[in-house]
């Protein structure tokens, strides 16, 4: 009679509960899984992260050479434009001095 029934509704809630629980126990594995693949990104993106710092590095000491050599052509440059001057000069004194 009625313990029985009530002994039946225990067992289907039972049922219930254990499959409440499988299906936790999957998503707990499921989120682990999640977990992993995201630690796994994290360490990759860290590695490019690190790649960057190390590429940026790179470039500011390639951008200082190209200062460096820049300022060097331009003292050239200036180093040029006195001379030319320097013999525009004694050119032009030359000159003048022939013309007498």
């Amino acid at each position: 009679g009625g313990g029985e029934e009530r002994a039946r509704r225990a067992c289907e809630a039972l049922g219930v509960l254990r499959e409440d629980h499988a299906e936790l126990e999957s998503q707990r594995g499921d989120i682990a899984a999640r977990m992993e693949a995201l630690e796994g990104e994290r360490d990759a993106i860290a590695l490019s992260l690190e790649g960057l710092v190390s590429e940026r590095d790179a470039l500011k000491l390639q951008s200082e050479l190209l200062r460096g050599e820049r300022d060097a052509h331009l003292e050239a440059g200036q180093d040029a434009l006195g001379l030319q001057e320097e013999h525009d000069r004694v050119k032009a004194e030359w000159e003048g001095g022939q013309k007498q």
